[in-house]
């Protein structure tokens, strides 16, 4: 006898996916994911009648719609192209900053971007997190900050899943407005997420709080623990107003290592980052992949 086909849903980079299927293995197959991601609250089994009734209209095809949104589900669903209205523009391109700074920010960062990109690929997202794991340690009565990943970086998902089983407390960063720091929202695997700036998901929730531990992550780093970010200055802006000065974790992959990103005055170094490789704290001899 057939089986009967229930609806999953999950969320996947910038979109919200749902499929009927007979089982959570068929559905995470689909999805090109793991089953853990239900254990983990990631993905579940859904009864919304709205959504039922479009995927039992497509048995099998996985539909979707952007994170956030309240669109229906449908095959070949698009992301909204305009911003909110206190952000209408793209992120802001890098600008050539003064002499010695690691060459021109034009030429620098597209190919540090590559790299990440390139290391996701050959690098164990679970050995960072494992390096992370190690590193953060006791965290009880702490909040800690990690981030959503949308342009390669280390998946902390699991990691974020793994501290709210144990009963602690996650946040995310959310970009409120261009050149202005970045406020913290609790958050944990299951919540529900709205799209934000430039489409990367956020607690829906308008609650903010301070987190103990800020996790960032990195286009490049040096051997001072310097980060290279993605040209908007976020994290050294909300960083350096911090009062309550957390411990700060850049995250990133060990073939984004490099010689110096010749630091200016505003930027921020990191306490520790953390790679597939371990945890590089400030001074320990890097041997970069790429020339500075």
């Amino acid at each position: 006898m057939a089986r009967r086909l229930k609806t999953y849903q999950t969320s996947l980079g910038f979109f919200d996916l749902a499929i009927a299927a007979p089982s959570m293995k068929a559905a995470a197959e689909a999805w090109g994911t793991k089953t853990e991601d239900f254990t983990r609250g990631f993905a579940k089994q859904t009864d919304d009648p709205a959504i039922v009734a479009a995927t039992m209209g497509k048995p099998g095809v996985v539909l979707k719609r952007p994170v956030g949104s309240n669109a229906p589900f449908s095959e070949h669903a698009e992301l909204p192209k305009d911003l909110p209205d206190k952000i209408k523009e793209r992120p802001p391109k890098p600008r050539p900053t003064p002499k010695n700074r690691h060459l021109a920010s034009s030429t620098k960062k597209p190919a540090a971007r590559r790299r990440t990109e390139a290391a996701r690929e050959g690098a164990s997202e679970g050995r960072v997190a494992a390096s992370l794991e190690k590193v953060v340690g006791d965290v009880r009565g702490l909040i800690v900050s990690a981030y959503w990943p949308f342009r390669g970086e280390p998946d902390l998902r699991g990691f974020m899943a793994a501290l709210s089983a144990r009963g602690e407390r996650c946040a995310l960063p959310v970009v409120v407005e261009r050149g202005k720091s970045l406020v913290f929202r609790p958050w944990s695997p299951g919540e529900r997420l709205v799209s934000g700036v430039w489409n990367i998901p956020v607690p829906a929730t308008t609650e903010e709080v301070l987190p103990d531990v800020v996790i960032a992550p990195v286009v490049g780093f040096d051997r001072s623990c310097y980060r290279l970010g993605y040209g908007g200055g976020f994290f050294d802006r909300t960083l350096a107003t911090m009062k309550n000065s957390p411990r700060k974790l850049g995250v990133g992959y060990r073939q984004q290592a490099l010689l110096t990103i010749h630091p200016q005055p505003n930027d921020i170094h990191m306490d520790r980052v953390l790679t597939e490789e371990g945890a590089f704290l400030s001074g320990d001899i890097i041997q970069p992949t790429a020339k500075a």
